[in-house]
């Protein structure tokens, strides 16, 4: 055994797979969250955007992701730890999402973000200067354009009120839209970062692997719901679909599993076998 492989399969707080955590709608709790959850997986892919935030300061809103490219947000927190920040900061995280194989999804173009100040940007882009976008954030003299999507404020110092900026513990990967053509599918969907995502080599089996998404809810009856709007609806929903990609991913759609984080709460292994390196579910696909 590989000495990377050794300790991947010591260590559960390091996974294999990447979240995309669905928020709630501002208008409700977590139906809400439900709701949006039903709603990715029927048009099978995730919107980028530009994340904009009200300022603690003044209220303004600003880009969250800077740069020219809007983008997906991941983490990369293990399955136990996902659940314990939806538990202690329920106001921020809600238990249900999207999880997507991280090999496949850096092969698609994710990567992990660039936790820094904002002093590696560089300088913010003025009105009439080329590239200028009054609805974006973009910068030079710094990190280039092309990677400013990647950038998130880490500031761990407190200042005078003891307010520090550190979010490393979301272990956050991020996602702009890339043209990627799969060999069977054609090519990927231009609209969104697709949740069946292009093969990846699987070393174990020494083939190429189609990794099917995970969908996360919070209560079993909410898994029972998801299961069965994709048994009555994943046919009906690639007949209307005209994207030769998306109708793909419609057709293994049945196969994709359902977790209910409460059901895995009371087994303590159950983490483990979903979530650590090579234990893969067979459900995923071989490709020949």
């Amino acid at each position: 055994m590989k000495d990377w492989e050794r300790i991947r399969k010591e260590r559960t707080d390091i996974t294999d797979h990447v979240i995309h955590w669905v928020k709630r709608r501002d208008e409700g709790g977590y139906d809400s969250a439900l709701a949006t959850l039903l709603d990715i997986v029927k048009c099978g892919y995730l919107k980028p955007s530009f994340a904009r935030r009200s300022s603690i300061y003044d209220r303004s809103e600003r880009p969250t992701v800077r740069g020219p490219y809007p983008a997906v947000s991941f983490t990369e927190q293990g399955l136990e730890d996902f659940v314990k920040s939806c538990k202690i900061l329920p106001s921020r995280y809600s238990p249900y999402g999207i999880a997507l194989y991280k090999r496949a999804l850096y092969q698609y173009g994710g990567r992990p973000v660039i936790y820094e100040s904002e002093d590696i940007l560089g300088e913010r882009l003025r009105p009439n200067e080329p590239g200028y976008d009054k609805d974006k954030e973009i910068y030079k003299n710094g990190l280039p354009s092309d990677y400013q999507y990647l950038w998130v404020r880490c500031d761990p110092i407190p200042n005078m009120d003891g307010y520090v900026v550190d979010w490393t513990h979301e272990r956050e990967w991020r996602c702009r839209v890339e043209t990627y053509s799969d060999a069977r599918l054609g090519l990927t969907p231009q609209e969104g970062i697709p949740l069946l995502l292009p093969v990846v080599y699987n070393h174990e089996i020494r083939k190429l692997t189609r990794y099917l998404p995970k969908i996360l809810v919070s209560e079993k009856k909410e898994k029972e719901l998801i299961k069965e709007t994709i048994e009555e609806l994943s046919q009906q929903w690639g007949t209307e679909c005209q994207n030769k990609y998306l109708q793909g991913y419609f057709k293994l759609l049945p196969k994709t599993k359902v977790i209910a984080l409460d059901e895995l709460e009371d087994n303590p292994e159950a983490e483990k076998l979903d979530w650590v390196l090579l234990e893969e579910p067979s459900s995923d696909i071989e490709e020949s």
